[in-house]
C-alpha cells in the first residue's frame, strides 16, 4: 500500500504544482487529498479503504526569506542560526511547528490543512522527514529509535555540521542502530530526511 500511495502521490502532485494555480502548500495537500480520494474511490464509512499519505509540503522565497508550510500528520522542525553564534559546542533547540492530526486521505475528521507563514534568516535550517528513521527497530534492546527523544536529539547534536556532513551522520547512526551487537535488524520501512540550509 506505502509504494502505490506514493506512486499516486508523485503522479499527482506533477500534475498539481507545475500547472502553477494552486502555489500554498495547505491548497496543494487539499487538491491532492481530493485526488486520491477520488482515486482510491474511498467513502466517509468504517468499512471503506483509508490508505492515506502522511506529508510534509514547504515553499521557500530564498530572497524574502518567507516560507510557508502545510503538513499531514508529519512536523516542520526548524534549528535557528543564530542559536550557534559564539556558541561552538552547543546544541540548538528544535523549533518544531505541529502538522494538521490527519492523513491526506479519508479520516474521521477532514478539517483544512493549516498553511503556516515563518520567516527564516540566512543559515536557518528546516528539517522534513518520513516515519522511517524513527519507527525503526535496532539498538541493544531491539526498541524503535523513538521520534521526539532520541531522533530529535540526532537532529539538534547534528545541525552544528555542514549539511552533508549532517546527512553522512544521519546514515552512519542509522546503519549502526539495525546493525548492532550481531544483530542486523531489518529495515520495515522507506527512510527519508531531508534537511534544506537557508
Amino acid at each position: 500500500p506505502g509504494a502505490l500511495m506514493s506512486m499516486l502521490g508523485i503522479s499527482y502532485l506533477n500534475e498539481i504544482v507545475p500547472s502553477g494555480d494552486v502555489t500554498k502548500p495547505s491548497k496543494i495537500l487539499s487538491k491532492l487529498r481530493s485526488y486520491i480520494i477520488g482515486a482510491l474511490k474511498q467513502k466517509d464509512e468504517w468499512e471503506s479503504q483509508r490508505d492515506g499519505m502522511d506529508m510534509s509540503i514547504v515553499s521557500l522565497n530564498t530572497k524574502t526569506k518567507q516560507c510557508f508550510w502545510a503538513g499531514a500528520n508529519s512536523p516542520l522542525w526548524i534549528v535557528r542560526a543564530d542559536q550557534l553564534k559564539g556558541k561552538p559546542h552547543a546544541i540548538p533547540e528544535v523549533e518544531e511547528i505541529k502538522p494538521n492530526p490527519f492523513p491526506v486521505a479519508v479520516h474521521v475528521f477532514m478539517g483544512e490543512f493549516t498553511n503556516h507563514e515563518v520567516m527564516l534568516n540566512s543559515g536557518d535550517k528546516l528539517y522534513m522527514f518520513s516515519d522511517g528513521f524513527p519507527d525503526q527497530f535496532g539498538g541493544s534492546k531491539g526498541k524503535k529509535y523513538n521520534m521526539y527523544k532520541a531522533f530529535k536529539k540526532l537532529i539538534a547534536q547534528t545541525s552544528i555540521l555542514p549539511m552533508k556532513e549532517q546527512g553522512r551522520a544521519l546514515e552512519d547512526t542509522f546503519d549502526n542502530w539495525v546493525d548492532c551487537d550481531g544483530i542486523n535488524y531489518e529495515q520495515i520501512d522507506d527512510v527519508t530526511v531531508l534537511g534544506i540550509m537557508v
